[in-house]
C-alpha cells in the first residue's frame, strides 16, 4: 500500500506537464516586454538576479515547470539569459529543452549550463542521472562552422545555438585537490588543443567534476 502511494506521489511530479508562476513579477514583465533571466533546476539554490525554475515548488522558487516539457507560459523571444548548474543530466527529452529554449530566447541571448563531466566518478552514483556530458556534446546543438578540433553530425536538431566557450571544473574537496587543482586546471583550459588532448588521454588520471558551456542563441546562422 505504501509503496503504491509513494509510485502515484512520483508519477505525479515527474509527469505534470503543467506550468506555473508563482511570482506575479513574471507576467507583469512580459506583458510589458521585458527580456527575462531563468535559473533552471535552481531547488533551494535560488539567485535573486534571476527567476528561479524547478519542478517542486520549493522556497525561492518563481517558475514551476517540468523541464521534459515544452515551456508553453514563455512566449518567443522573452528570454535574456539562462543558467543552469547540475540540471541538464536529469532531463530525458534533452534535445526537446533546446529547441524550448532557442524558441523562449531573444537572439543574442546567453545560455551558461554546467553539466557533469563522464569522467566524474560521482556521477555514476546518483540513480536520476539519465546522461554525462564531454567536450563534443554541445557540438551537436550548433552548424560544423562553430565547432572545434572533432566534427560531428549536427542534424539531430533543428534549433542551432554558436558554441562560445568550454571549460573544464575541478574538484575541490581535498588537499590534494586544492595543490593540484589550479594549476592543472590553467594547464588543461589554456587552450583548445590541450582540452582536446586532456579528454583524450588524461581525463581518467585526474578527473574533472564538471564543464561549463557558454551557448549564443543565434536565430539567423
Amino acid at each position: 500500500f505504501t509503496s503504491k502511494i509513494l509510485t502515484t506521489i512520483t508519477n505525479s511530479i515527474f509527469q505534470t506537464s503543467n506550468m506555473k508562476f508563482l511570482n506575479p513579477q513574471i507576467e507583469e514583465d512580459i506583458a510589458n516586454k521585458k527580456l527575462i533571466a531563468l535559473h533552471l533546476g535552481s531547488g533551494t539554490d535560488n539567485h535573486k538576479d534571476m527567476y528561479n525554475l524547478d519542478l517542486i515548488g520549493c522556497d525561492g522558487v518563481d517558475i514551476v515547470a517540468n523541464l521534459n516539457e515544452p515551456l508553453d507560459l514563455l512566449p518567443d523571444n522573452s528570454v535574456s539569459y539562462v543558467y543552469s548548474n547540475q540540471t541538464l543530466e536529469h532531463i530525458e527529452k534533452l534535445f526537446d529543452l533546446f529547441g524550448e529554449l532557442h524558441r523562449v530566447c531573444a537572439d543574442g541571448s546567453i545560455l551558461e549550463m554546467q553539466v557533469p563531466h563522464f569522467a566524474n566518478p560521482y556521477y555514476y552514483s546518483d540513480p536520476t542521472h539519465v546522461r554525462f556530458f564531454g567536450l563534443y556534446s554541445m557540438h551537436y546543438f550548433t552548424d560544423q562552422k562553430y565547432q572545434w578540433g572533432r566534427k560531428v553530425p549536427s542534424y539531430y536538431g533543428e534549433t542551432k545555438f554558436i558554441l562560445s566557450d568550454a571549460q573544464y571544473v575541478f574538484y575541490r574537496d581535498t588537499v590534494f585537490d586544492h595543490i593540484a587543482g589550479r594549476p592543472i586546471s590553467y594547464l588543461v583550459n589554456c587552450s583548445r588543443l590541450t582540452q582536446i588532448i586532456y579528454e583524450r588521454r588524461f581525463c581518467w588520471l585526474f578527473s574533472p567534476s564538471s564543464i561549463k558551456f557558454t551557448l549564443t542563441v543565434s536565430k539567423h546562422s
